[in-house]
């Protein structure tokens, strides 16, 4: 009987201890883990879950020592947690700030600037004027791409994910723009934030730091005839050339002074006229040519740059009634010479124009389309001017018209 008895004893401490071993933390006044071997209050792993509730706590083990820990507030949504993100003594180095930088969600998944909201902006410098980003976005990858992608933000402010040619993987969840880049470098005036590798189809599990610390990358405008490249910091500014006769590449206008004439001659459509031409420098009004004689020519020759893209040339003619009245005549003849052909090409196109002039000493200018037909780019355009006065084609101008300039626009 006795025996029995112990028997029942000796067993109960071990069924009490069995029992003992649930306990429910959150019916406990206190928790004292203080003498514990080890403790693991949060999940842990390398990949964070795709959705969680508002309070949960993850330990990211392959981030950065330091910032391994992200909370979820609010659902579905992971903020990583560094020396910054509370009140105490902030970050020790500008690395560390958490703001933009990208986390790599899910071997698939990528989200950028996981820390900004309406309520916590990320404010960002553009020409000088702040612009709130307010949102986070997720760039996802499939099947199984490999290359290098770079991460920016651009003006408005925009999250932009560039990917290398035929990278068509990536796809955002509408917070941010793909785009195909041409070279791999981040773009003129944007505000770079990570180049990150994907390989057989899974993100990196980290990226290179690409943001400028109290640094603005500056915006750089091209004048007039003016281009400018800045890459890598250095700024190169470029003449897209032109003026006088040598065409530059990127012009759109040309002027010759009438000193810069040629006289016409054989093979002239109307040579049975006299060409009469009186080239003076008449004091403060510079150099002038006068025109003494119906049918007076004179020619230009302009190389036609590589950049027109075949359609209309204008000439305008400035030149000065000599104390004249009527109307007056002009004639411009052009043609075209390619590289390889005879320089003596006399297969002209011509266009008439029968204008009044301005009574007085003054100056007056004239503008036609030029018939271009059989021209091209890279190619000689000769251009002959004929003047017509009194008794010519009905014509009744009675002086000597004076001759200022010439100037070709390559209408686009």
């Amino acid at each position: 009987m006795y025996k029995w008895r112990i028997t029942v004893l000796l067993f109960l401490p071990v069924a009490l201890g069995i029992a003992q071993t649930r306990i429910e933390l959150s019916t406990q006044s206190n928790g004292d883990f203080s003498r514990a071997q080890a403790t693991k209050p949060a999940k842990a792993g390398t990949s964070l879950p795709l959705t969680c509730s508002a309070g949960e706590v993850f330990f990211k083990l392959d981030a950065t020592a330091g910032q391994n820990l992200f909370v979820c507030a609010p659902a579905n949504t992971w903020t990583q947690l560094t020396s910054g993100s509370g009140g105490g003594g902030g970050a020790g180095a500008a690395y560390q700030l958490s703001d933009l930088f990208p986390i790599r969600a899910s071997n698939t998944a990528l989200t950028i600037a996981s820390g900004c909201g309406i309520s916590t902006p990320c404010n960002i410098d553009f020409g000088g004027v702040t612009q709130s980003l307010v949102h986070s976005a997720t760039v996802t990858i499939s099947n199984t791409p490999t290359g290098t992608l770079y991460v920016w933000i651009g003006t408005g402010p925009t999250i932009t994910v560039g990917v290398p040619s035929g990278f068509a993987t990536a796809t955002c969840d509408g917070n941010c723009v793909i785009v195909t880049l041409g070279a791999q470098a981040f773009p003129n005036n944007v505000r770079p934030v990570a180049i990150w590798n994907v390989a057989a189809g899974s993100w990196a599990s980290t990226g290179t730091d690409m943001r400028a610390f109290q640094s603005v990358a500056p915006t750089f405008a091209a004048g007039a005839n003016m281009t400018v490249t800045y890459t890598g910091g250095v700024v190169t500014y470029a003449s897209t050339g032109g003026g006088g006769g040598g065409g530059g590449a990127g012009r759109k206008s040309f002027y010759y002074p009438a000193c810069t004439y040629s006289t016409g001659s054989g093979g002239f459509p109307t040579s049975t006229y006299a060409i009469g031409l009186i080239a003076t420098f008449n004091g403060d009004e510079g150099c002038i040519v006068a025109l003494s004689a119906n049918g007076a020519t004179l020619m230009w020759e302009h190389w036609i740059p590589s950049s027109w893209d075949g359609n209309t040339v204008t000439a305008k003619l400035l030149w000065k009634n000599a104390g004249g009245s009527g109307n007056v005549q002009w004639d411009f003849n052009a043609v075209c010479i390619a590289s390889g052909s005879a320089l003596g090409s006399t297969s002209y196109h011509t266009v008439s124009t029968t204008v009044p002039v301005i009574a007085g000493n003054l100056l007056n200018t004239t503008t036609v389309n030029l018939d271009m037909t059989g021209c091209s780019p890279d190619s000689l355009l000769r251009i002959q001017l004929v003047s017509y006065g009194s008794g010519m084609g009905g014509t009744t101008y009675s002086g000597n018209p004076e001759l200022r300039g010439l100037r070709l626009s390559l209408v686009e």
